[in-house]
């Protein structure tokens, strides 16, 4: 059976409707005309079919088998140069092509026949050049179908036979085919030279009947419709379903929102995550790439940021500790500075908003209206048709904030590159299921047409999101591992870091000479840091904030080889070994001068407590809010912290912060951390946080009770009460524990029981804990909690409390747009 038949009896392509162009492969004819005429007749009658407007809008996938490709080609170029095919040209979305030459074409079967004399003979000599195919070479119509490829992002599918063909000789006064087997088309003549664009494939087959299948289960077959099962999922979510009031508004439009001050209004309805931007305060003094370092690699990232046939997207990958974040602060920066860069996203674990995709969306959707002011107006149009568009799925939200937006969009009238969207430590976004939703868009968005987008994305090469890179189409997508770029490379860059890093110590410094502390070291501490940026920072850090306690020659020789004494701490097969080691001898280092037996107990149970809660805040705190929420002084907080300013980031009043995600890493895992006093068991930790977030929410002083802001007014809007008076009111420990102690009594594993601490919480606090949330504009995040808690509980081991929460969640459910307008 032919292809098409199998297409209109397959369940899951039911819903595509098959077209089929039939045309008459007589010889006698001048070639230009034939093929052209043939193309113009296909595209007429495509015209006829589309003639409503609904069927205008249904995308268009093209299949044609030998000749028939040649037709499609030049239909296209056609249609691309016609304003009455302009629709056609438009929603055509991928092109699959069967036996189709564009290059070397065995023409020896059509040269056969020109051997006759007389007029005909002539029209047939004009077919072969009308073809212009000649071996080895492209016709100046396929010159001009890949450049319109390139331009409009059309994915081109070419099939090549793999079974020989027979001749076409003249017996008995007959054309047929009875000669030699040979191969019609092969596999080099059916590329286009266009790799981001083009999948080239293989079929069963020889030239005639790589179309002709025999079951469903064909090879040939699969293929094409897993491929064509791809195309109708991402023609689906570009097919972006208005709001019901939408439809209702095609008699009343809605107005416009004109002024500026009325777009901000309007955006103020997208919850976003402030420190989520290249360019905010968050990152203003983290690394960014130093003169003659990763001088390759940033080349490689412009390029393909300015070359209009580059890949959809380009993926980062590496280890912890080889720079992805630096690389990406470095290309933002540059991005930007070229008016090129419209978004950006740093995800970072335990940054609050910064550590899920909650806002993710949103937040790009904000930076996009700010980038571009006809974005802008799109971007508040969508808002104004549906307010409550920031509650909705993320999918949905996409499609609505940035696909439409962009759509409408023509970036070209504003730059000749496309606009780059930045998403830095993928890998630090909680659940995979939102990590692979994020790419599946990023990959959607990209197989679309008139989207001048492309994504720049780092992260460490964890197995979710291995597995969806492998599931995209390879032609999307750019790979490169930093943990694979030549040493020799690295190895120069990070002794250029040594240098800068360390004449900058020597600078601030009476004592040391200029060039400190000399070319040998610099070369040891270049091998030991093994190929990791993180490393070789640590290292400075460390010795940079320790000069006020220790000699500078001192700190560093905590550093090389001469003064390690008895066995490795780590395994020489683990490849962190070297920053495992350098972390160890902060962490020994801060200890150093401390007694043996209880003193050093003591100081390590504090270093566990206050470090270990640290590293596993879903959000960070400042030291004076980590002291009252574990209920320690504020002092001894910072003494804890005094001598780890190399992996910690403590400011005076604002919030500490980790300085590479790698030290959780290691603190938290038991093969890494060998010692005891320093490991951190991650379940007793959140099981502790969980345990003071309770007590302090509970508290009778300091902790939640009913109208907490005093406000004396039943019924007031969340929204008139002043926000200086609820963060007075509601400390940033109370409202990190209102957020976040469910999540802490999932990750501690504990069973909760009738009566016990949570029971006694929930029923003595749960209306005070809504109100605190109403408060601080947190119901949403309340009402997956309670959802959370409600899993977290054995029905029939605790029938009581499991009861009382499904009542709250109902609870929660039923009210929550009185209870987040109308916190009392």
């Amino acid at each position: 059976m032919w292809l098409h038949d199998f297409i209109s009896q397959d369940d899951d392509l039911k819903y595509c409707r098959t077209m089929t162009f039939g045309y008459n492969t007589k010889y006698d004819a001048k070639a230009k005309s034939w093929i052209e005429d043939y193309a113009e007749n296909l595209l007429t009658e495509l015209n006829k079919a589309r003639s409503t407007e609904a069927e205008q809008r249904r995308p268009l996938v093209l299949m044609g088998h030998s000749f028939g490709g040649t037709i499609i080609t030049h239909a296209f170029v056609k249609a691309s140069m016609e304003e009455i095919y302009t629709n056609i040209y438009n929603s055509i979305r991928n092109i699959f092509f069967f036996g189709v030459p564009f290059c070397g074409i065995y023409l020896d079967d059509v040269l056969s026949m020109v051997d006759d004399d007389g007029e005909l003979a002539n029209q047939r000599l004009e077919l072969v050049r009308g073809i212009a195919y000649g071996t080895e070479r492209i016709t100046q119509i396929t010159q001009i179908f890949v450049k319109k490829v390139q331009e409009t992002k059309t994915h081109i599918f070419s099939f090549y036979e793999t079974e020989k063909t027979q001749k076409v000789i003249k017996k008995n006064g007959k054309y047929g085919r009875y000669g030699d087997y040979v191969l019609v088309v092969s596999k080099n003549s059916t590329t286009l030279g266009i790799p981001v664009f083009e999948e080239v494939l293989r079929a069963d087959g020889n030239h005639s009947t790589i179309v002709k299948l025999k079951s469903m289960q064909d090879p040939t077959y699969t293929t094409v419709r897993n491929r064509l099962k791809k195309i109708i999922q991402a023609v689906e979510t570009a097919a972006i379903q208005r709001p019901a009031q939408d439809i209702a508004a095609e008699k009343q439009p809605l107005e416009a929102p004109q002024s500026l001050r009325e777009q901000d209004r309007l955006l103020d309805y997208l919850p976003y995550a402030k420190d989520a931007s290249y360019n905010s305060r968050r990152w203003e003094h983290t690394d960014r790439c130093l003169p003659d370092t990763r001088v390759d690699l940033l080349k490689q990232i412009t390029a393909w940021s300015q070359e209009p046939s580059s890949q959809a997207i380009f993926w980062l990958k590496g280890m912890a500790g080889t720079g992805k974040s630096t690389i990406a602060r470095t290309v933002a920066n540059e991005l930007a500075h070229k008016g090129h860069l419209v978004a950006s996203f740093f995800f970072s674990r335990g940054g609050g908003d910064l550590s899920h995709a909650g806002k993710f969306v949103t937040t790009i959707a904000i930076q996009l209206a700010n980038m571009l002011k006809p974005l802008k107006h799109h971007i508040c149009m969508a808002i104004q048709n549906d307010r409550n568009i920031a509650s909705h799925t993320l999918r949905a939200q996409w499609n609505q904030l940035v696909l439409s937006p962009l759509s409408k969009l023509n970036a070209y009238s504003y730059s000749p590159q496309p606009f780059v969207l930045l998403i830095d430590a993928l890998d630090e976004c909680e659940g995979d299921n939102d990590i692979r939703l994020l790419l599946q868009l990023s990959a959607e968005m990209a197989t679309i047409k008139g989207i001048p987008i492309r994504f720049f994305i780092t992260s460490r090469p964890d197995t979710p999101i291995q597995v969806e890179f492998r599931c995209m189409v390879e032609i999307l997508h750019f790979d490169l591992a930093l943990h694979e770029v030549s040493r020799v490379i690295v190895n120069h860059d990070i002794s250029v870091f040594f240098r800068v890093r360390f004449g900058e110590i020597s600078k601030n410094s009476e004592s040391l000479p200029a060039d400190w502390p000399g070319e040998t070291k610099i070369d040891t501490l270049v091998q030991k840091a093994d190929g990791l940026f993180i490393y070789a920072a640590t290292v400075c850090c460390f010795i940079d904030t320790q000069l006020d306690l220790w000699p500078p020659q001192g700190l560093l020789e905590v550093f090389l080889p001469q003064n390690e004494q008895g066995p490795r701490t780590v395994p020489s097969s683990s490849p962190t070994k070297e920053l495992d080691a350098i972390y160890m001898q902060i962490l020994n280092h801060s200890i150093k001068g401390v007694g043996e037996g209880k003193d050093i107990k003591k100081l390590t149970k504090e270093f566990r407590q206050v470090v270990g809660s640290i590293v596993i805040l879903s959000e960070p705190l400042s030291a004076a809010a980590l002291g009252r929420l574990l209920n320690i002084d504020q002092e001894i907080v910072r003494l804890r912290l005094r001598h780890l300013h190399s992996v910690l980031n403590v400011p005076e009043d604002s919030q500490i912060c980790l300085l590479h995600p790698s030290f959780r890493d290691f603190l938290l895992d038991k093969e890494r951390c060998h010692d005891p006093l320093f490991w951190v068991d991650k379940k007793i930790a959140h099981r502790q946080l969980a345990t003071c977030c309770l007590e302090r929410l509970s508290c009778s002083s300091t902790g939640l009770k009913r109208d907490i802001c005093n406000l004396r007014q039943p019924g007031i809007l969340a929204a008139e009460v002043n926000t200086s008076l609820v963060a007075q009111r509601l400390s940033p420990e109370i409202q990190y524990a209102c957020q976040y102690w469910i999540q802490h009594l999932r990750l501690s594993e504990e069973h909760h029981y009738d009566n016990g601490p949570v029971d006694v919480f929930l029923r003595q606090h749960l209306l005070h804990w809504f109100e605190a949330l109403a408060l601080i504009g947190k119901v949403p995040q309340g009402v997956r909690a309670v959802a959370l808690l409600e899993s977290l509980v054995n029905a029939d081991e605790s029938p009581r409390l499991h009861a009382f929460i499904h009542d709250a969640k109902r609870f929660i459910l039923y009210n929550r747009s009185i209870i987040e307008k109308a916190p009392l």
